[in-house]
């Protein structure tokens, strides 16, 4: 077994919480403005799945025929400045909250470094996760983790797809990803240098991040505590995950998402009936 490096799980966790937190807080801004307009739960499970699974089909078939890599910069950088107006849009004017989500894109396009990449990523999976999460009930996100992390497993370890989709991509200069270095003075690292699974670097996917925080933002309707329940157990998920690939003698890519979708199932469930 490897050594346990607390100073990355630190950066990670502190990364992986802070997203779970702004995500609730735009949730709750959301929330403030659709009850008048009785606009919740509008996105039933099987809605997700096609659309999810479309979005996924499309995206492994444009990686195949489409070579050049400035369509999915366009599309990461499309995705960065909606996700980020979302997030300002809940504390600014629309106006002011543009300007800053530009700016959040200028700083991850002009200093593309470990800590450009990380925020751009803070707020694109906050915002979109919060404003899928609104439209959700309790019970759809729950049937939505189950499949997803079923999902998750065939996808690493049976069809591998995720992988070679994810290799793929970045190898287009798109990281849909957030990344942890070994070291906090690591975070000046270029973007350029990292290699998977080298150089003390570690990658955890957007989904296993964004999914925990949509089940959130969807329980800020039942109360805030089962929603701080579903973080501090998708933290534990997220521990879990990470001792499990330090133990590896050979770093390989592992599913998340199973293990921070059940705790964070815990964590509710605990919250909802102490």
């Amino acid at each position: 077994m490897r050594h346990i490096n607390y100073g990355a799980f630190f950066i990670e966790s502190s990364i992986f919480v802070g997203i779970q937190l702004l995500a609730l807080f735009v949730g709750f801004r959301l929330l403030e403005k659709l009850r008048p307009l009785a606009m919740m739960e509008t996105i039933s499970v099987t809605e997700f799945i096609v659309a999810f699974l479309i979005a996924t089909a499309i995206l492994l078939i444009s990686i195949k025929f489409i070579k050049h890599r400035m369509v999915f910069k366009l599309l990461f950088i499309f995705l960065i400045i909606v996700g980020s107006k979302i997030v300002f849009e809940s504390i600014f004017p629309a106006l002011f909250a543009g300007i800053l989500a530009i700016l959040v894109l200028v700083a991850w396009l002009m200093i593309p470094t470990l800590l450009t990449q990380n925020i751009a990523m803070l707020f694109t999976i906050a915002g979109i996760s919060a404003s899928v999460g609104v439209a959700l009930s309790v019970p759809v996100i729950l049937i939505m983790l189950a499949v997803l992390s079923v999902y998750d497993v065939i996808a690493v370890y049976k069809t591998e797809h995720m992988v070679k989709m994810f290799k793929t991509l970045m190898n287009k200069g798109v990281m849909l990803a957030i990344v942890v270095p070994s070291k906090l003075r690591g975070l000046t690292q270029k973007m350029s240098e990292v290699q998977p699974g080298k150089g003390g670097v570690m990658m955890l996917g957007t989904g296993d991040i964004a999914f925990p925080a949509m089940f959130a933002v969807a329980v800020l309707k039942i109360s805030l505590k089962a929603s701080i329940g579903v973080v501090i157990g998708s933290w534990v998920g997220l521990l879990v995950i990470y001792v499990l690939l330090t133990a590896q003698m050979e770093r390989k890519p592992m599913p998340a998402l199973p293990p921070i979708a059940f705790f964070s199932l815990m964590g509710f469930l605990i919250a909802t009936l102490v």
